[in-house]
Formats: C-alpha cells, structure tokens, sequence
C-alpha cells in the first residue's frame, strides 16, 4: 500500500510517522536525542542516528511514495562544502546572542519593509544567531559552505541537496518570495553565497540516493518547512480559517484566515504565499517546559501532576506566568522570569500545579487575543495538537483557561504527521488537495466550568513580572 514518511526534528527527540492514502498511520516512532549536553546546543549526529533508527522502524516495506522533513527553528547547522557539519547546533533555545539582535535592531530598525512582515529582532532569530556565531567562532564560519535548519542538514544527507524554505530562513530573506537580503547577512558577518537556495516548502527538494538511512533510491523529498508550519497542516488550518494551539516544550499559538496587511504587534504574520492561509501566530518560550518543571518539582510524572491539577482548591489556586526562560510571543523578552502571585497557606501541591497549568494557558491566550484584535476575527473553539489523545488529562484545566472549547487531534506525532501530509502534496506535482485523504482525527472537549478570571489574573502576573525585571 502506498504511504508517505514525515520525520521531525524535534527538541529533544526525533519523531516519525508513516501515513498511508487513508490517513492512517501504519508505524511512529520517537528516538531521544543522545549526547546533548546543554540548553541552547545541539549534536547533528544525535539527529542523523535518531533519524536511521525511526526509518528502520517505520519505513521497513514497500510503497513509500515521498519524504519530508520538517523540525525545530530556528537552529543552525554550519555545514562545509562536502556536507559535514564544522561545529555543534546552536539551538532556538540559546539566548547568548541577544546584544546581537540588539545591535542589528539599532542598525536597521522596523524589519516590515525589510523582510516583508514585522519579524522581532529577537536573540532566537536566525540574523541574531548568525551574528553571534560569526563573532565567537570565525573559524567555524570561515569554513561554513552553508548554514541550514535541523531539517535542511536531514535532507542534504537524504538527496546531497541543500536548499530551504522562506518561512525557516525568515530575517535572511524576504517573505514570501525568498529573496536572500545581502545586507542584513553582511551585517551579521556572513556572505550571502552562505545562504542555501530557496525555495517552497512543497517543491522536490531532490530524490533519495546512496541509500541514506536504510531508505530506496528515487523516493521524492520535499524541501520541508517548520515544525509551527507542519503541524498548522496537520490540524487543518492552514487550508480553512482557524485558531489553533501546538503543544510543546513551547507552544506555537495562533489563527489563519484570508486577511491582508495585518499589522499584530509582537507576532509573525506569515503571508498567504507561503501557505494557503495567511497565519497570524507566535510561539512561547516555556509552556510544556514549565509543566515538566512543576511535576518535577512535586517529584510525579507529568501526567499524574496535571491530574492532580484538576483536584486544586480553586480558592486557594495562586498565579503563575511560564516565563522560566524569557518570553517570546508577544513580549519577546528574553529577561523575563516567572511569577508566582497570590499564595496562601492553604495552597498545596495541586493548587501549585493548577496555576502552572493556568499559566501556559494564560500565556497562549495571550497571544490568541492579539492576533483577534489585529485580525478583527472572532474565535469560536481552538484546535489543538502536541501530544494526542495522551493530552486529555488536564486539558479540560487548559481549555478553561483559553476559554474555548477544544478539538484535540488524536494523533500524537503533530507535526511528523503534517509532514507527511506536505510528502503527499510533493509527490503529486504540488495539489495541496492531495492530503485531503491524509486528515486526521478529532476529539472534542468543553472548558471545565470555572469562576476565576484566570485570564485577568494572568495580565496582572504577567505585568508584575515585567515590572520586577525591567
């Protein structure tokens, strides 16, 4: 039978799907990372293992039609002229660079003209990150042929191509149509040669040869595009309007219709040229990472601390803002540090954990009302993805504090299975209704009934926090 593989270079393991023409996946697999050692760094080794090893599991017959890749960004890989990486990955997650986004900000000021939407001149942005590479490691850069994302350096061992997609190279290059923006590269320290071709995410990156990964010559590869991206297709809204939240160790949180000049302080809007949609949304710094933090620090597994949740004391439940490690969408402030407000001595371990569960839903909130504010859209339910129908507990819990009714797509793998599905749009000549067949299931889920204006509280954390830090 005929099936498509999508494979996501995550944070901090390597997911896979295998999705056939009816939209059921036939394997997944998930291949934690080894040998990282620190936040903000990455081995590329780790990834091309991960990958060999969930090909193994999930591609082991025939009738694989296409590949994509898609994966965390912005990361960047250095590679040299023959492919091979010349020093380690420096992640989304590193914030050393950020005097660098300062400097670039002082130098070419609003980015709208620039890069063709409003792009922060934030420390996790691809110019930032290059900035500070070229600074700290001319070495490394003197020997770089082309810096790519997590799933370019993946589809160069796959094809020997090198290539991206605008949306993953975005502040090196205008959106949507590509173009490589010399100066913003000169700037951070860096040749615009350095800058791999660019093209759409859905255009055949190149076929499968030497046998990489265990896998057949001549299977097509998609040039691929993020993870945010990916799993938007995933959950549909990227061909009908929508609002939408990707859990995560961050979560990516937005809504998709048919505006233009939209003009949303402290989000991207990412242009309908990239996707059938144009995509108001932003990603946070720390959410699945701050409930991950709370369980333990209550010493449970995750899933047992957001049960215990749903037993809090309301009364008694405090306020937290998931600001761990900075935030970005919409404040984009990488000195921020999370607050907890409002404790009393009847606050216990599960009124604890029910405020860090408020809190990450406060914060993608935070960013669904300023995308409807920008867009003028009105939001009526939210659907979600992150980790399927595992994700039920204490979702009730979140989906009160967005205040939506939920749709929760069962499958686990969001966003590999969003890239399989772009697999499917590439192998058919690029008819985005070819991943039609290829759409996944839904489980629907009603806000649990509250008193507290969650949302309220959050803002009023949330200034406290930036006034404590600023």
């Amino acid at each position: 039978m005929t099936y498509w593989l999508g494979l996501d270079v995550g944070t901090s393991s390597l997911k896979a799907v295998a999705v056939d023409a009816g939209g059921d996946v036939r394997a997944r697999a998930s291949i934690p990372y080894r040998g990282v050692d620190r936040v903000g760094e990455q081995d590329t080794r780790a990834w091309a293992d991960a990958a060999r090893q969930a090909i193994a599991e999930c591609a082991h017959d025939d009738g694989l039609a296409g590949v994509s890749v898609t994966g965390q960004v912005p990361t960047i890989v250095l590679v040299n002229e023959h492919g091979d990486p010349v020093r380690i990955a420096s992640t989304w997650q590193e914030q050393k660079s950020a005097a660098h986004a300062d400097a670039l900000e002082a130098r070419f000021g609003r980015s709208t003209e620039l890069f063709g939407f409003a792009l922060p001149w934030a420390a996790s942005q691809v110019p930032a990150k290059l900035s500070w590479l070229a600074d700290t490691d001319p070495e490394a850069r003197s020997r770089t042929r082309w810096f790519l994302q997590p799933k370019d350096y993946l589809g160069l061992l796959l094809t020997g191509n090198a290539a991206s997609d605008p949306w993953s190279m975005k502040g090196v290059v205008r959106v949507p149509g590509g173009q490589v923006i010399p100066d913003v590269l000169a700037a951070a320290g860096w040749d615009a040669a350095t800058c791999p071709p660019i093209a759409r995410p859905e255009a055949p990156l190149g076929t499968t040869r030497g046998r990489p990964f265990g896998l057949p010559d001549g299977i097509p590869v998609s040039v691929g595009w993020s993870d945010a991206l990916s799993s938007m297709f995933a959950l549909g809204v990227l061909t009908a309007p929508g609002a939408f939240v990707i859990s995560g160790t961050s979560d990516v949180v937005g809504l998709t219709g048919d505006w233009e000049d939209v003009d949303a302080a402290g989000l991207y809007v990412v242009p309908a040229g990239i996707a059938p949609k144009t995509i108001v949304y932003g990603p946070t710094q720390t959410s699945g990472a701050s409930i991950a933090w709370a369980a333990a620090l209550l010493g449970l597994p995750v899933d047992e601390a957001l049960a215990l949740a749903e037993t809090a004391d309301p009364a008694h439940t405090p306020s937290f803002v998931p600001y761990l490690d900075g935030e970005r969408a919409p404040l984009w402030r990488s000195d921020l540090r999370a607050v907890v407000a409002g404790l009393d001595q009847h606050c216990g371990r599960a009124e604890f954990m029910r405020a860090v569960v408020d809190g990450v839903g406060g914060s993608a909130r935070h960013i669904l009302e300023v995308a409807a504010a920008a867009t003028g859209a009105s939001i009526a339910g939210v659907r979600v993805g992150g980790r399927g129908e595992q994700e039920l507990v204490g979702l009730s819990a979140k989906a009160a504090a967005l205040g939506q009714p939920l749709s929760v797509l069962t499958e686990p793998y969001v966003s590999a299975y969003g890239a399989a599905m772009l697999a499917a749009v590439t192998s058919s000549g690029g008819d985005w209704s070819a991943a039609d067949r290829l759409r996944g299931r839904f489980l629907d889920l009603e806000p649990a009934a509250t008193d507290r204006d969650t949302y309220d509280t959050y803002l009023r954390t949330s200034r406290t926090a930036m006034e404590w830090t600023g």
